[in-house]
């Protein structure tokens, strides 16, 4: 089957040999030496790496002692990238109740009724399944009970109850990475007790969990630190070019501490602002070049280049997007480094008041002129109709061409004046 999507390499040379090393997999040994050289000497050449699925792993279940209970299943092999896990149910002896399930760290990983059976998932950051013993504890039956409630970044999302437990019991919790909503959450802190009191009804704890989907080292892939004390940095391209490099980063902006018993997070450091890397590089569409950088959300904030970008400072998720202009000419490509490109042939810009571009011309701006042999006080009434008007000038040359339509004007009119005096007098 196919174990990832293929790649696509652009902008190399036909009739050029090229080596191309296979991605690593988890869970999986590439099969030879990993690397394939290829000749370009037709299109569409393919290269197909072959793997094998690494050895399965050893899933051991136990009973924390043989007379409190005991489990179905003891051990099992599980393929770590395409394995499906039986799983092992605890079965409690005569006066013992089931209570949780940990792992070779000692760690919780299920609780109560409901999680007997338990089945081993995948870890959240390698996506295999790994080796491990899982144990289930159980305790004397009594008549009292506790509830777990399992809270996700403030939102209830899980609540577990366990009945018929006795006084001073330890309240089972997890403190695993959870999945809530198809997203990785890390444990953070607890509210309550953590052992069973006399009162059932106040026999609550409320276990807290915060978001933890992406990673410095590698964004999109959870790292163990709360997403809620990093940012993501993000470098897009809007029209007429694009963006490549390190187009995501994420950054630590507070460091915090847990507690070496409990795990929760007991202290959290100020918040210290993180600069961009900018490790980018912005390419134009053919005619366009690169301007100027400018943040989602506050367009008026400009930055001309990269090293702009990493002058400033944020606290807060962040979108900075590259912005190109048009320059005409011929076809434009890359900006030849992380710092923009520069802008075309300055001649090849459209200027102001060129081919079609809008002129106004104020009536008292067209002269009149005086009929020949009159004054100005003798005027001569002329129809709307006689008069002709002259074209708007159609090139960038509007000051020359404006004093030139002004003169014709006034020359037409005093033509027309002449012959419509002449065409009364042969009336006459």
């Amino acid at each position: 089957k196919i174990l990832k999507a293929a790649e696509t390499r652009t902008e190399k040379t036909f009739g050029e040999t090229y080596e191309e090393t296979a991605p690593a997999i988890t869970g999986y040994t590439i099969e030879g030496s990993g690397k394939q050289d290829v000749v370009l000497d037709a299109y569409g050449k393919q290269i197909i790496f072959f793997y094998t699925e690494n050895e399965d792993v050893i899933v051991n279940y136990l009973s924390e002692s043989l007379t409190k209970g005991t489990v179905t299943l003891d051990t099992e092999s599980i393929a770590p990238a395409t394995g499906a896990p039986k799983g092992s149910e605890a079965k409690p002896a005569d006066g013992y109740v089931f209570t949780h399930w940990t792992n070779s760290n000692g760690d919780t990983v299920a609780t109560g009724e409901d999680n007997k059976h338990y089945t081993p998932v995948k870890n959240a950051a390698t996506e295999v399944f790994e080796a491990d013993t899982y144990t289930a504890h159980f305790t004397e039956r009594g008549d009292l009970s506790y509830k777990v409630e399992y809270y996700f970044d403030g939102k209830l999302g899980e609540t577990v109850t366990q009945d018929n437990v006795k006084f001073g019991t330890d309240i089972a919790y997890t403190t695993t990475d959870r999945s809530y909503n198809n997203q990785n959450y890390v444990f953070e802190k607890t509210e309550g007790p953590k052992t069973v009191g006399a009162d059932s009804g106040q026999n609550l704890l409320k276990v807290y969990y915060t978001l933890d989907a992406t990673g410095s080292e590698k964004p999109g892939t959870p790292d163990g630190v709360p997403d809620k004390f990093q940012i993501t940095i993000r470098y897009e391209a809007n029209a007429n070019g694009s963006v490549s490099g390190t187009t995501v980063e994420v950054h630590t902006i507070q460091d915090f501490e847990r507690d070496a018993q409990t795990g929760e997070i007991t202290t959290v450091g100020p918040v210290r602002p993180a600069t961009p890397n900018a490790n980018v590089t912005t390419t134009a569409n053919s005619r366009y070049a690169f301007d100027y950088w400018s943040i989602r959300g506050n367009a008026d904030k400009k930055y001309n280049s990269t090293d702009d970008l990493k002058k400033e400072a944020f606290i807060e998720d962040v979108t900075f997007a590259a912005n190109f202009e048009y320059v005409g000419g011929g076809s434009s490509g890359g900006n030849g480094g992380g710092n923009g490109g520069g802008p075309g042939s300055p001649s090849s810009k459209p200027e102001e008041g060129g081919p079609g571009a809008n002129i106004t011309i104020n009536p008292d701006d067209v002269p009149l002129a005086i009929m020949p042999d009159t004054t100005p006080a003798d005027l001569t009434v002329i129809d709307d109709g006689e008069v002709p008007f002259a074209a708007l000038p159609k090139t960038g040359q509007g000051s020359v061409k404006g004093t030139l339509t002004m003169m014709m004007s006034g020359i037409l009119l005093a033509i027309a004046a002449i012959n419509k005096k002449r065409k009364e007098e042969d009336n006459s």
